[in-house]
């Protein structure tokens, strides 16, 4: 885990969080994945209100690391 290059060479940064999930973002998307056995799908941040609330759009690689790191616990 952390950050690597993909299958086509982009850097990329992968966690997991306690229930075992893995997250991902690739540069170039600056939007977080969140890989099943079966299929990807965007990650959501979990609320106990709304249940699942979506995540921002990124602006760069780099802000999107970080708000991967600091909300890795309460991504669904």
């Amino acid at each position: 885990m952390g950050i690597c290059r993909d299958c086509f060479g982009k850097l990329s940064y992968t966690a997991t969080n306690s229930d075992k999930a893995v997250f991902s973002v690739h540069k170039g998307d600056n939007r977080i994945i969140r890989h099943m056995p079966w299929y990807n799908t965007d990650a959501r941040l979990s609320d106990p209100v709304f249940l699942w609330n979506d995540l921002p759009q990124f602006g760069s690689f780099v802000q999107a690391v970080r708000y991967l790191k600091e909300n890795l616990e309460q991504l669904q």
